[in-house]
């Protein structure tokens, strides 16, 4: 886990596994740069991501959560490896998030509107 600010957004990038030995401390990244920043836009670059478990993808329905309780806040998900996207998608929750292909796209995503 890795994180840095570009263009106005921050890039939180997550490589390898987010499962129960990192997803709280994903969770804990997510919920300090919330709280740290009103009107937060958030990329997470998962283009490095290579699996998550059933606390992973609550790690990520959590994060989710926390941006739109502040209704200026945008999160996006870049660079979600097709086969985890096709997971997202067959478990139902496709829809709660917003995806792109890539950081660039994220990043203007995030910041318009």
């Amino acid at each position: 886990l890795d994180w840095r600010f570009q263009d106005g957004c921050a890039i939180v990038t997550v490589t390898g596994q987010l499962d129960l030995g990192s997803s709280e401390r994903f969770t804990r990244a997510v919920r300090g740069l919330v709280h740290a920043t009103p009107g937060l836009r958030l990329v997470l670059d998962l283009s490095g991501l290579t699996g998550w478990d059933s606390s992973g993808m609550a790690a990520l329905m959590t994060a989710q959560r926390q941006i739109d309780a502040d209704p200026t806040a945008r999160m996006v998900l870049a660079g979600l490896p097709a086969r985890l996207a096709r997971r997202l998608h067959d478990a139902g929750h496709a829809g709660r998030f917003t995806i792109a292909d890539t950081n660039a796209s994220a990043i203007r995503m995030a910041t318009s509107a």
